[in-house]
């Protein structure tokens, strides 16, 4: 199936997700202990690598699991989140951007992004950061304080769920992400079956299945 009419989608909705997802670490880095944007974060992170899985664009695919991965130990608080991780996570969000606008041009090859997925994965936090508690986070002055106090500023904020282009919700597009990637592994096994068995009658099914699904490598 040609993807390409999905493109331009692909590349609004990741603006969207991304533009959120800086907004929040931006409003984070004032408390470094709220726990409702750590989520919207991660959620904003897991809609991102679902669009891209999708589209089969793996870079962005592997950099974004990358990043949900480090925030869904903050939120087991295996970790804790500190200035160094927002840098981080708005290292990778930069690198991101600049993918997708690779994707938007249609032209020029990929950031090369494994010495940022390798820091990632490696990720540990120094001790310094380790040892602030979320119940005495760091004084920090400035901006970045009067936006994570703001509770109108906060609020107003994260009513952007809604998004321009698609207004609909974001547990429904992470359904529907899951949903192809269960029929892609379907149609895969029934491919598998059918050659063993030499079953022409689900020859036809099949051809219908793979028009209606992206193709995988």
């Amino acid at each position: 199936m040609d993807m390409s009419p999905y493109r331009d989608l692909f590349v609004s909705e990741s603006r969207n997700h991304l533009a959120t997802f800086n907004e929040l670490i931006v409003q984070i880095e004032g408390t470094l202990s709220d726990r409702p944007i750590i989520d919207e974060m991660f959620r904003h992170a897991h809609s991102l690598k679902g669009m891209a899985a999708t589209m089969q664009f793996e870079a962005i695919t592997t950099l974004a699991h990358r990043m949900e991965d480090l925030l869904g130990k903050v939120r087991s608080d295996e970790i804790a989140f500190c200035p160094a991780l927002a840098d981080l996570l708005l290292e990778a969000s930069d690198l991101l951007s600049g993918m997708v606008t690779v994707i938007e041009n249609g032209e020029g090859e990929q950031p090369d992004a494994a010495a940022l997925i390798g820091r990632l994965e490696s990720y540990t936090p120094d001790a310094s950061a380790g040892a602030q508690s979320p119940d005495h986070p760091p004084a920090v002055e400035g901006p970045a304080v009067a936006a994570a106090e703001s509770p109108n500023r906060r609020h107003q904020f994260r009513q952007s769920d809604s998004f321009k282009s698609v207004r609909i919700k974001t547990d429904t597009l992470d359904r529907l992400v899951n949903i192809t990637g269960e029929l892609l592994t379907t149609r895969h096994r029934l491919k598998v079956q059918a050659r063993r068995h030499a079953g022409p009658a689900l020859d036809e099914p099949l051809h219908q299945l793979s028009a209606l699904l992206p193709r995988t490598a």
